[in-house]
């Protein structure tokens, strides 16, 4: 006796062999065949359609009986039979697949454009992943993700059927791309940390030739933080004194120098500036103020004078630092060729 059964869940002749080979080893079946084509199955023989059917599920596959969904006693058998054996017959994953490959095809089309369109044709990348190599590359990783989820069938089946000892070509691409994508993750953290010791590298060398140097017009904000004493800060309001400030190595503010006068004072910073002789070609000079705009421009004109072809920008501090300075203070900040001393 026939019997037809629907089989789920093949994607390869491999597939087809391996639930030929798990149905003719049940006691009772004489003849097996199954289609690819149309998912179905035929078994001659006595063996029990339970068994014939865990057999299947035990390969890593689904099965049925054809036209166990449908009612098939009544008047109405013979239709019913036919119109189980056309609902096989029915092609229900083409559509599934084309809509995969749309989805699929629009963001590889993305993702090679940024992977080798703009590395081996020069194609121009949107401004904002310009010198941005991680996030670039995170990018990348998260476009083939998106297309690994969009076909995560390819995994299921090839997993399952690793499992049960019965790899496919299924089992093929799941590996080669899961491999790939566990390898890009590798990279894109060593590329991380790569970078940050790279940072950290350049930081080291660059310490010693960072030289910031301020100075602030109310001592009672000093006198607040304990850097002066009161009797200091009183006679340095009194006879109009500004003391001259930098960071050391270690992240403390040093005082360096005491002038008469807010005029002097800048023009200090500025003159102090040329003892460490900066490249205006190598890095911009930093204006900070602390809501004091025009001597903030002052002390741009007065770095202007005496390095005419600097890239001079005037920034405010930050909350920290004004809190801690106060109004009026102005910062001369730049990378000079020769080293600060501590």
């Amino acid at each position: 006796m026939l019997k037809q059964y629907v089989v789920t869940g093949m994607s390869c002749a491999a597939c087809q062999a391996r639930v030929e080979k798990a149905v003719a080893k049940v006691p009772g079946v004489e003849t097996v065949s199954v289609s690819l084509l149309t998912n179905s199955m035929g078994v001659t023989g006595t063996a029990r359609d339970a068994d014939i059917i865990d057999a299947v599920e035990r390969a890593g596959y689904g099965a049925r009986e054809k036209g166990a969904d449908r009612n098939p006693g009544g008047s109405g058998h013979y239709t019913a039979e036919l119109a189980a054996q056309e609902e096989a017959l029915k092609d229900r994953e083409t559509p599934k697949l084309k809509k995969r490959l749309i989805l699929s095809a629009v963001f590889l089309c993305v993702l090679m454009y940024i992977s080798m369109g703009h590395n081996m044709w020069g194609w121009p990348l949107p401004a904002y992943f310009v010198h941005k190599h991680l996030g670039l590359t995170l990018t990348q990783m998260i476009l083939a993700a998106i297309v690994m989820i969009i076909n995560h069938k390819f995994f299921t089946s090839g997993f399952s059927s690793l499992i049960h000892g019965a790899p496919n070509m299924d089992t093929l691409v799941a590996l080669g791309s899961s491999v790939s994508f566990a390898w890009s993750t590798f990279v894109f953290y060593e590329m991380c940390g790569m970078i940050a010791r790279e940072a950290a590298q350049i930081l080291d060398a660059d310490v010693p030739h960072i030289c910031q140097y301020f100075t602030v017009d109310d001592l009672n904000f000093l006198k607040r933080t304990g850097r002066v004493s009161g009797v200091s800060a009183a006679i340095g309001t009194i006879l109009n004194i500004k003391p001259i400030l930098y960071g050391d190595h270690t992240g403390h503010i040093v005082s360096c120098s005491k002038v008469r006068g807010r005029k002097k004072a800048i023009a200090y910073l500025a003159d102090k500036m040329m003892e460490f002789d900066p490249d205006p070609e190598e890095s911009p000079i930093i204006v900070l103020h602390a809501d004091a705009p025009e001597d903030a421009e002052r002390a741009k004109e007065l770095v202007l004078q005496r390095l005419p072809k600097a890239n001079v920008l005037i920034e405010h501090v930050g909350p920290v630092i004004g809190a801690h300075c106060g109004p009026g203070t102005v910062a001369i900040c730049y990378l000079g060729r020769k080293q600060r001393t501590p």
